[in-house]
């Protein structure tokens, strides 16, 4: 079964298991990177206030289960799921958001996006954000709207309108839960320390490799520790030498320990070439390489 032919069988039996009152839609969304994701929505027929958060569910992921899994049962047994998880969703618009501003400024966090790549993107949606080398930081909000889990939503002029908060007192919640924030050191899928970095790192890693993970605890938007040179320096200086920064995806960074003999260039392509070749387009950081000197506490497009 081509794609195409997918996509039409499946709108007609996911609209069997809705029923009349919900349309079963099709929607492509942009995403990170200007990436286009074609999704599965519902939206009912008459709704009483403006639709704003609804599941998303990817076409592509659906096609892949289909095909790896083609016994009728089965896949309905899925349909069956995604239809609870929207049944079971609160109500859908930013009246179901938390407006309560000392409340909700516990969950507003930073996020990093490529700015080039990302130009149209943040001025069709009227995205505050703030530049940092050729990074846009943007503003995010954890959401616990849905049954099944959490969520974020980007943080747009529109919200900040709808609550009447300024934008300065979003990039201040924004900057203070940044640190607050345990991020965590790993030597490839290892943790290097049960602890934070923020604690104190009393560990031997004279045996370790010179490359390292970090991200936050839940290695979700974890590239923002690039923002906290207070933790890199740290760790700079336990291994005694300045680091290499390496953009693994929007959710965590690389460490290289600067032992000498690397060539900047030849980092810069192996960074591009897996991009290219592992990394989901919509979770692509940068093409770019990146340069922590201990004594300065600064970040650098390397040269």
């Amino acid at each position: 079964m081509t794609f195409e032919e997918f996509k039409a069988m499946l709108k007609g039996r996911m609209q069997e298991y809705m029923g009349d009152g919900i349309e079963v839609r099709y929607e492509t969304y942009t995403k990170n990177n200007q990436t286009e994701i074609e999704a599965m929505t519902f939206r009912e027929r008459t709704p009483q206030e403006k639709t704003m958060l609804s599941p998303a569910i990817h076409l592509q992921d659906l096609y892949e289960f289909y095909k790896e899994n083609d016994k009728i049962k089965e896949f309905d047994d899925c349909l069956h799921q995604i239809k609870l998880l929207y049944l079971n969703q609160e109500p859908k618009s930013f009246a179901c958001i938390d407006c309560n501003w000392e409340e909700m400024r516990g969950s507003i966090f930073l996020s990093l996006v490529h700015e080039d790549w990302n130009q149209k993107w943040l001025a069709e949606q009227e995205i505050p954000y703030s530049k940092f080398l050729d990074f846009a930081i943007i503003l995010r909000k954890t959401l616990n709207v849905f049954s099944h889990g959490a969520g974020t939503m980007v943080i747009t002029k529109e919200l900040m309108d709808y609550m009447s908060v300024s934008e300065d007192l979003f990039w201040e919640a924004a900057w203070n839960n940044l640190y607050q924030e345990n991020f965590y050191i790993f030597e490839g899928a290892k943790l290097v320390s049960t602890e934070s970095i923020e604690a104190d790192m009393h560990i031997d890693l004279s045996h370790l490799p010179p490359m390292y993970i970090i991200s936050n605890q839940d290695r979700e938007y974890g590239s923002r520790a690039i923002l906290r040179t207070d933790l890199l320096q740290k760790f700079s200086r336990e291994l005694n030498c300045n680091l290499y920064i390496l953009p693994s995806s929007i959710h965590e960074i690389i460490l290289v320990a600067d032992i000498g003999g690397f060539d900047v260039q030849k980092m810069r392509e192996n960074v591009s070439s897996i991009n290219a070749s592992l990394v989901p387009e919509h979770e692509r950081l940068s093409d770019e390489v990146y340069y922590f000197r201990k004594d300065r506490g600064t970040v650098e497009i390397a040269m």
